[in-house]
Parts: C-alpha cells; sequence; structure tokens
C-alpha cells in the first residue's frame, strides 16, 4: 500500500516529544504515539509506525488520520480498506483517505466502490463511465446493473434507473434490494401501481420490516388507510422493535381516531429517543387534535419517566414547522417559527410562538390567555 498512498501529519508538536524519553513520559497520550509513528514512518521504519498507530488508535479510536496513515502500511488491502473507510467515517471530508480509499480500487480494478467514490466527489460523468465499464466487463451481474440503477436514482434519472433494475431482477429474480429500489422509482414517477406489486414480490422473498413500512408509507400516502392499518398491525406484531414502523401504525391510527393507543405508541417511541423528529410531529398533531394543554406537550419533551425535571436547561427553546413539528435547537436555523417553554417554575408553565421576528404569550397549562 505504501507506493500509492499519501498520509498526513497533524497536531505537530515539538520533536523532543517524537523521542523515546518522550513517549516514555506520557505512555498514553494519543498525539505522541501518533507524531512517533509519523516519524518512524518518515525514517522507515514501518513496524514501528504500525505498532503505534495501532496504540494511539487504542487511545483515540476516532483519530481520523491515524487510520489513514496505518492503511497506508498495511499489506493487507481489505484491512487497509477498512480503516480508509473507518478514517472517513469519522470525517467524510478527510483531505488523504477519500483520495487513498479510491486508488485502492482504482490498482485491484473494483471500479463499482471507485464510481461511488467519484460520484460522492461530484465527478458524475468519471463515476457513469466505471458503472457502465463494470457492466460490459461482466454483463450478466445483477449487483451490477442495481448500482448503476442506484446511480442513475440519485442523479435524478428515474425512468432510466427503473429500466437498471428490472435488468438486475431478469438476471436475479429474487434480488430484493432492486426490487424494493425499482418500487421507490416507480413511486416517485407516480407508478403507485407497479410499485406495489414489486413491494409485495419483495416481501414475498423476505418479510424484511423495512419492505413492509414502504409499502405502509405508499398505502398512507395514497389514502388507502384501511390497507395502511392491516398492514400495520401486523408490522407491529411481528417487528415490534422496529421504531418507524411504530410511528407510522401511531399515524393511521390517528386516522381511526384510536388516539389512546396512538399516543401510547408515540409516547413509547419518545422514551427511547427523545429527538425522534417524526414522533414529535405526529405528537403534537394529536394533542391539537384533542385539544390536550401545553402541560401534556412539555412532559412529552422532559418528562421521559425519569423524575429529575428539566433535563436540557432553561429556558428551552425548540423550533416548530409550519405543521407543528418540533425540532431540537441544533436544527433551528432551518425553521422561522420558534416555541420557548418557560420552565423557571414548576409547574407554571408558558409557551410563546414566535412569527417572524416577534412573538407573544399565547397560553399556559391551565387555559388562561
Amino acid at each position: 500500500m505504501n507506493a500509492n498512498c499519501s498520509y498526513t501529519e497533524e497536531d505537530n508538536i515539538q520533536l523532543s516529544h517524537h523521542s523515546p524519553s518522550g513517549l516514555t513520559s506520557v505512555p498514553h497520550n494519543a498525539k505522541v504515539h501518533y507524531n512517533f509513528a509519523n516519524l518512524q514512518k518518515d525514517l522507515g521504519n514501518i513496524e514501528n509506525a504500525v505498532e503505534h498507530y495501532k496504540m494511539a488508535l487504542s487511545l483515540w479510536p476516532n483519530h481520523a488520520s491515524a487510520h489513514n496513515n496505518l492503511g497506508t502500511l498495511l499489506p493487507d488491502t481489505q484491512q487497509a480498506e477498512n480503516h480508509f473507510k473507518l478514517a472517513l467515517l469519522i470525517n467524510s471530508h478527510h483531505p488523504r483517505a477519500l483520495f487513498n480509499l479510491a486508488s485502492l480500487y482504482r490498482h485491484s480494478l473494483r471500479l463499482t466502490p471507485l464510481a461511488t467514490i467519484y460520484a460522492e466527489d461530484g465527478r458524475l460523468e468519471d463515476a457513469e463511465s466505471l458503472h457502465l465499464k463494470a457492466l460490459d466487463r461482466d454483463p450478466n451481474n445483477a449487483d451490477s446493473f442495481n448500482n448503476y440503477g442506484t446511480f442513475l436514482q440519485k442523479s435524478g434519472r428515474m425512468e432510466e434507473a427503473v429500466q437498471q433494475y428490472r435488468q438486475a431482477m431478469r438476471l436475479q429474480p429474487n434480488h430484493t434490494v432492486a426490487i424494493v429500489n425499482a418500487a421507490r422509482s416507480l413511486r416517485a414517477l407516480k407508478n403507485n401501481r407497479e410499485a406495489e406489486e414489486l413491494y409485495k414480490r419483495a416481501l414475498s422473498i423476505n418479510s424484511d420490516p423495512k419492505i413492509m413500512d414502504n409499502l405502509g408509507v405508499l398505502y398512507i400516502s395514497a389514502g388507502r388507510f384501511a390497507d395502511a392499518s392491516k398492514l400495520y398491525k401486523e408490522l407491529y406484531e411481528k417487528h415490534s422493535d422496529y421504531v418507524e414502523g411504530r410511528v407510522h401504525f401511531a399515524q393511521v391510527l390517528m386516522q381511526e381516531r384510536s388516539f389512546p393507543q396512538a399516543e401510547m405508541i408515540l409516547q413509547s417511541v419518545i422514551k427511547e429517543n427523545d429527538t425522534h423528529r417524526d414522533a414529535l410531529h405526529q405528537l403534537s398533531i394529536l394533542y391539537s387534535q384533542v385539544n390536550k394543554t401545553a402541560e401534556n406537550l412539555w412532559q412529552s419533551l422532559v418528562g421521559n419517566g425519569n423524575g429529575n425535571g428539566n433535563p436540557y436547561g432553561n429556558p428551552l427553546t425548540y423550533p416548530i414547522s409550519e405543521k407543528g413539528l418540533i425540532i431540537r435547537p441544533k436544527h433551528r436555523s432551518k425553521y422561522s417559527q420558534r416555541i420557548t417553554v418557560d420552565s423557571s417554575t414548576t409547574p407554571s408553565l408558558s409557551i410563546r410562538y414566535h412569527h417572524g421576528k416577534f412573538g407573544s404569550l399565547v397560553g399556559q397549562p391551565n387555559g388562561k390567555n
């Protein structure tokens, strides 16, 4: 790997820290091991470099450059690939890991993964050329047709994508990934009838909860709530731990005006993940439909059973969308409306909606305005 790969040096420290005495004085400092490994690599002491990159990673597993640099020294291409991928997982814009991973794929003639890298890097023409080369090299490979279809789908070329997925299905009739991808593209093309048929075909091969959920969402979007209800009851019985299915089931229950059960399901999702946007969205809609108070909403947001009061600070500000979607502070800049929950005194609670620049107090838990 060494000849064709590049590495980076970051967080440089004094030369004395590169020395064995520096390692002795701070043996648990990941940066010292990392920089000492860089020095050993420059000196051609590969075994020492590998040892200290690994020591750095044992102390700091999320050190992207240590993963990248270690990958350049490993003779096992699979291990090298794993370290480059870890570097990119930690830092998707790492300056050298993407180049090194692409070089690995290029020299091993793995065209489809290289095409994916080119596409992510915005080199769409190069990416498409590699997909076509892969198909020309092995015209009976269903995965290659599916991968090319995925590229076309992400590029917005839905009809062409469907053609590639169909070819993948002709070559491998039980290729569930291609079947589901074709169904999604057909939905985007407003061809719900054939999309439904394909989802059912995929389910006959593999009763995966994600596929069931995709079919359920199709039913919901088409207003076929009786079909959606039947499907989500089955999904809930078989895969009660599948979160997205639970949220969508609650949405169907709300359409059936089964509000208590819908609330119970949504509360259970929020208890597990109090930043689940869709669950919070549906719960806010449910409360608006049943005229529950601001206190109910507050308890849903911060009263997840720990009895410790407000865990988020004081006051709390949650952006809301036009449909009442409650979103955590990190998403605040995306929305113009705000909901501020002031919990400075408990159980006193006020909720303010901010439209534009300023807003005013509109309600309290006791119903007074």
